[in-house]
């Protein structure tokens, strides 16, 4: 599901905030993001068409689980210390929640 204030805060106490926020990755993250949308766009293209026939685009929800999966094989996440310090799977979705809130304006766009 879409990131919320708590695990916003989960995500800020074990530094997973300054990790997007570093410069040198944050383009990766947005790369990474961007891709996923994509991705999902293309999985969705044979979907019944929306309202009036409007094609409808992916929703957050829809492109967080592409981008959880990039990031359990990506080593820029898996090498970083919060990924070091935090083990659990649950935090590739929880940064894929916060690469998408952080980038939504930006992935549709060209």
């Amino acid at each position: 599901m879409a990131l919320t204030t708590a695990d916003e805060i989960r995500l800020d106490n074990y530094r997973f905030i300054d990790l997007f926020n570093d410069k040198k990755k944050k383009k990766i993250w947005t790369t990474m993001a961007k891709e996923a949308y994509k991705y999902t766009q293309g999985t969705q293209s044979d979907k019944p068409a929306g309202p009036a026939g409007a094609k409808m685009p992916p929703k957050r929800d829809d492109v967080a689980p592409h981008l959880a999966l990039a990031l359990e094989v990506s080593q820029d996440f898996n090498n970083s210390e919060p990924r070091k310090t935090a083990k659990a799977s649950y935090w590739f979705r929880l940064f894929a929640d916060l690469i998408i809130d952080r980038t939504w304006n930006e992935l549709g766009q060209p």
